[in-house]
């Protein structure tokens, strides 16, 4: 586990963000597969799984880990599935869309793979959330690519942190770091996934 008692500063977040991108964009693609793999065992194991009729996850780049076999598991179950998409507009957050295995792909404004179609899906029918992160902590606290589309998306699960969906991130074992400095504007995760096991979030962070 990387040592980090506090990123408090644009500065310091940027240098953790730079150091954990590196880390995971040096992976291999056998070790990505290896991980991928085990991260779907693990998303096996999850509590409440069952119970979950619509999921959102993400097309892993940038050396993310992979959620695609956890696509493939999920579609099996009949699981309805979503993409995020990003607005038209900088400074906005993120609508949902759905997401078919033999669905037609195009390339948003930054350049990022979504969904050829006008359908939607609303926040309220989603149950669960996947999404990526750069960094995090045991407390529930995510470092992301700055963009803030997910905090703007979720804002209102700061004051409301029962309200559907669960949010949990999914992230190479390495990436957890032993606390991040949240923001009043950050959403906090429900956990972290990764290959090698669950992080619940502990209150107190």
């Amino acid at each position: 586990m990387i040592s980090q008692t506090s990123t408090a500063s644009c500065a310091q977040k940027a240098r953790l963000r730079a150091r954990l991108r590196g880390g995971r964009g040096g992976l291999s693609a056998a070790a990505q597969g290896r991980a991928a793999v085990g991260l779907l065992g693990q998303f096996r194991n999850l509590p409440g799984l069952a119970q979950v009729g619509c999921c959102a996850l993400y097309l892993a780049r940038d050396g993310e880990i992979d959620p695609a076999p956890i696509a493939d598991y999920l579609w099996r179950r009949q699981v309805r599935l979503a993409l995020p998409v990003v607005g038209s507009e900088a400074g906005g957050g993120l609508s949902f869309k759905p997401f078919c295995r033999a669905g037609r792909l195009v390339k948003n404004r930054l350049g990022l793979d979504e969904p050829d179609t006008a359908a939607t899906v609303d926040l309220a029918a989603l149950d669960l959330v996947l999404l990526p992160v750069v960094g995090f902590d045991r407390y529930g606290n995510r470092l992301g690519m700055g963009g803030g589309y997910y905090d703007r998306t979720f804002a209102y699960k700061i004051q409301h942190p029962e309200r559907a969906p669960q949010l949990i991130g999914l992230a190479h074992s390495f990436q957890q770091v032993d606390e991040l400095a949240a923001d009043p504007w950050d959403v906090p995760l429900a956990g972290v996934l990764t290959e090698c096991g669950y992080i619940a979030a502990r209150p107190g962070g």
